[in-house]
Order: structure tokens, then sequence, then C-alpha cells
């Protein structure tokens, strides 16, 4: 599985060095190599100067800044499923005209590691005098999320009097035929890859900007923009012919530490902030939040999976979120998220005795034609009875556990 980060900029130059890293996504395993391909546009406005790249990475020299002066990088993310609709917006958004660039192909650890590197050569370049707007294209594989706290951490880290690099915009590309194949209506066989779905749904949350990238019937575009717009309520939906006409470097499109506010506007986040069970249906989306104290019995809570959430019995499910706990793993808060068919259950670094984590299941649905009723007592016929919650940890540690196991939990 590969990646490829691409670096669109108006007025950057980014060098090439043997320690560059490169995009990786946290679903990932073992060594990963990825395509790092970086390209600089010739830009028309001041301060931003001629920075070409050619095949051969030949570049022109810029001019030295004022002294004084604070230097200003504006770095914008950008991520989808199709890499080529990707580094087309990215070129669109950079403002320039096309460029060639090269390739290269590098090991890489994590997403976090790749991210860090990443902004200390961006901080760097910005320190040696250079100015102006960065656009960073993700290929699938990364996960935007993750790259993108890292980067604007290390931005904020970063600042100083003279040099001031700033996130400013995290922009997915979205086709609609993508979110139904992907979260409405999978085909036979699209089951089999667990990781698209999920890609699709991350990148859809977390974003500032989601570009419609493809032309579909009315229908289609109703019941895409429902779940778009359900699962990140935030989001500025623009179409390419927007991209062209939109100042991205202005400060009324520009969010203040856009990774942070996001993360806590996501829909599901809002969705688990409000003291009602139901929400009620916005733009064609049904949405249940769920919650119990009680951890879950994880053998009823595989079977249960399996056999009471198919859609012809609860209606299409496609996207869930939260944080749960299942009794056979007492100390730690586990992650749920499903897109599609595809559901998953992962540990996180909470523990279920810290303060910050929430007791039992705290769980978001959205989907269509939802039977929320059943939903609920399905997920209600899980929980521990009284009996089974007496017998205590030492007692749930015998119960039947047909999940992964997780790794092994590093609380801080």
């Amino acid at each position: 599985m590969c990646s490829a980060l691409a670096a669109f900029s108006s007025g950057v130059e980014l060098v090439d060095d043997e320690g560059a890293a490169s995009a990786a996504d946290d679903l990932c395993t073992g060594k990963i190599f990825q395509r790092l391909q970086r390209i600089s546009y010739l830009a028309d406005t001041p301060p931003i100067t001629i920075l070409v790249y050619d095949s051969d990475m030949v570049s022109v020299k810029r001019p030295i800044e004022p002294a004084g002066r604070r230097r200003w990088t504006g770095v914008s993310l950008v991520s989808g499923l199709d890499w080529a609709v990707v580094a087309e917006v990215s070129r669109l958004i950079a403002g320039g005209p096309r460029a060639s660039g090269t390739e290269v192909e590098e090991a890489t650890s994590t997403p976090a590691d790749f991210a860090v590197r990443l902004a200390e050569e961006v901080l760097e370049e910005a320190r040696l005098g250079r100015s102006g707007h960065t656009v960073l294209a993700l290929e699938a594989d990364a996960n935007p999320m993750e790259v993108g706290l890292v980067l604007e951490a290390q931005f904020e880290s970063g600042l100083s009097e003279r040099v001031e690099v700033e996130l400013i915009h995290l922009v997915s590309v979205v086709k609609c035929g993508d979110v139904l194949r992907w979260l409405v209506d999978p085909a036979p066989g699209d089951g089999d890859d667990l990781d698209s779905g999920e890609r699709l749904a991350v990148q859809i949350e977390f974003a500032t900007s989601i570009v419609i990238a493809d032309s579909v019937p009315h229908d289609i575009l109703r019941v895409a923009l429902g779940l778009i717009k359900s699962l990140n309520p935030t989001a500025a939906i623009l179409s390419l012919a927007d991209i062209c006409t939109r100042n991205w470097v202005r400060g009324d499109t520009r969010t203040i530490w856009p990774a942070r506010r996001v993360g806590r506007t996501m829909g599901w986040m809002l969705a688990l902030s409000s003291s009602r069970s139901v929400v009620d249906p916005r733009h064609g989306v049904d949405t249940l939040v769920w919650r119990d104290p009680r951890p879950f019995h994880s053998g009823r809570l595989s079977e249960m999976i399996h056999e009471d959430l198919r859609p012809e019995r609860v209606g299409r499910i496609a996207r869930s979120r939260g944080l749960t706990q299942l009794a056979t793993r007492s100390s730690s808060v586990g992650s749920w998220h499903s897109a599609g068919d595809n559901l998953s259950l992962q540990p996180t670094d909470l523990a279920t005795w810290s303060p910050d984590s929430p007791a039992g299941q705290e769980l978001v649905f959205f989907g269509l034609g939802l039977n929320l009723d059943r939903i609920s007592d399905a997920l209600d016929a899980c929980l521990l009875t009284g009996p089974e919650l007496l017998a205590g940890p030492m007692g749930w540690s015998r119960f039947p556990d047909p999940f992964p196991i997780w790794p092994e939990a590093h609380h801080h």
C-alpha cells in the first residue's frame, strides 16, 4: 500500500533531501514505500517570486525579503480518493500554471513522524526566506486528520518574530458517486476493500472545504450532499468552478487553527454534544445518538453486528462513530467506526479509569431509512445484564471475545 504527497507551491521552494519523509496512512502495516512529488509553480503576484521546478529540479532564486519583515506561509492540505483529481484541484487552488515535477520513493514510519518532518522542512524553508501559499496534496492512503493535527501543532510551536507558518485550509475532494458506492450502496465485492469507505468518511469529516468533483443526477446529488452535510455540518461545499473564483489566502476564507476546530465540529462530535438521543432528520439523513454506561458483552456484540445491523433489518447505516467499552477489555476505551458495510473496533489511548474517558458507550449512527428503535434494541441486548455486572472484571475476562486482539495500550 502506497501513499503520495505533492506540494504545489505558489511561492515556496521545497527542496528534496535524503531525509525527507512521505505520507502514510494509519491503516498501513509493515514497511511502506511512497511516492513524494513536489511541484513549485510560477507565481504572478508579489511578494511571491518565480519558482519553477522542471524534471531536472532547476529553480530560480528568490530575492531577499526586507529585514524585519515577518515572512508568512499559508499551507493548505488537500485529500481525496482519486489522486488525479486531487492533484488537479491542488493546482487550481495554488493558482499557478502547469509544471513538471519529480517523484522519489522513500520508506516512512508513521503519519505523525511524516507530518513532523514535513512541518520542520516547511518551517526551515520559511526561515531561509520562503513565503507564500503552499498546497500539499495527499494521496488516498494518507490520513488527513493525523497529518493535519500534527502539522498545525508543529507550525504553532515554530512561530517566531521572523517566521509565521499557518495551516489555513483542509480541503477534501469528493465524488458523489463514491459517497454512494462506499457509504450507501456498496457493490458486490466492494466489501473486500476494507479501507476506501473509512478513508472517504474521514476525508469528509475532517475538512473546512469540500469540493464536489463529479456531475451526477439530481437524486444522487441530493443523497450524497445530505450525507456530506450530516458528517460535516460546518464545511463549505464547493464546485470545481468555485475553486478558481475563491481567494484561498484572504482572511475571510481562512480558518484559525482549522485542524483543531474541525476536530471538535465533526458531525458525530456535535451529535454527542447534544442531550437528545434522536437528532431531527436533516438533509434526508437519520441520526441516532446511543449512550449507556454499561460495557458490552463481546460475544453478543459480535453476533449482533453480523446478524442484526444488516440493511434489510435496520436500514442503511452509512456511517457510525463513537467510543465503546468491551467487558473483556475493561481497562481500555475502544474507538468504534463503520463506513458502509465495514465496521472496526480499535483501541484508543484512553483508559477506562481516566476522568476524561466516557463511561460505557457513546455511539452515533448516520443513515438512510434507519429503524432507530431496532438499532437501539439490538445494542441494548449486547449490554451486560445485572448478574453479569456483579461478576466484575475478573468474571468478565472469561466471556467469549471473538474480536481481533488489540495491541497493548500505553496510557499516559
